[in-house]
């Protein structure tokens, strides 16, 4: 069965405003508000089904990983949060942007992936890197 293009728009666009949220709360200080909306932004893109070559809606399921991986990230950084937890935030950021960097190359791979995202690809990829790095620590 395929998805509804017009529910997909819809779900799309609630996606984009969680993302968003939750990036916004992270960068305000509510660390717990913006975890938590991360968890429900997820849940919500796992529960979206999208056609393997919708080129428009997984280059931007790439990019709302990659924000959340920016909104965990925020979290991992901020020194109020105890050590444990850090690292717990630092393998959900990298595992967003595992997410974004996989759904790039799959892109990629298929040809369905714009010239405009390619630069995407290695931003995802420095902060992989990024984050191994800092979870090491």
């Amino acid at each position: 069965m395929r998805a509804d293009p017009a529910n997909l728009w819809k779900r799309a666009s609630l996606i984009e405003a969680n993302v968003k949220i939750s990036k916004m709360l992270g960068k305000s200080g509510d660390r717990a508000a913006s975890l938590t909306q991360c968890d429900k932004t997820i849940n919500m893109m796992e529960k979206t089904e999208v056609e393997p070559t919708n080129a428009v809606i997984r280059a931007f399921f790439a990019e709302s990983y990659a924000d959340l991986g920016e909104a965990y990230s925020t979290a991992a950084s901020d020194n109020r949060t105890p050590a444990d937890e850090r690292q717990d935030q630092w393998r959900a950021a990298c595992d967003m942007y595992r997410r974004s960097l996989d759904i790039l190359q799959d892109m990629l791979n298929r040809g369905i992936l714009s010239s405009g995202d390619t630069g995407k690809l290695e931003m995802v990829a420095r902060e992989i890197a990024k984050c191994d790095s800092l979870m090491r620590k």
